[in-house]
């Protein structure tokens, strides 16, 4: 996300609105999109909860430090 609040500590409504942000740029990007790093708990939620291309990311992923996960076959 391209969001940094203050503290780094963001309220809900800056989440919310960073999420939209994050939605549009991963929708943009259309079939291009390889990867997505999220530095952080909120970065990983914020990635795990958004649609690419209207394909939802599956559920049941946790935030562990050092974690990857494939979500697209590859």
């Amino acid at each position: 996300m391209k969001c940094v609040p203050p503290d780094n500590r963001p309220e809900r409504e800056e989440m919310e609105r960073c999420s939209r942000y994050l939605d549009y740029e991963i929708c943009s990007m259309g079939g291009n999109l390889k990867a997505v790093v999220a530095l952080g708990s909120i970065a990983f939620s914020a990635s795990s909860r958004t649609r690419r291309g209207g394909v939802p990311i599956p559920g049941g992923m946790r935030f562990e430090h050092g974690k990857s996960y494939s979500v697209l076959g590859g």
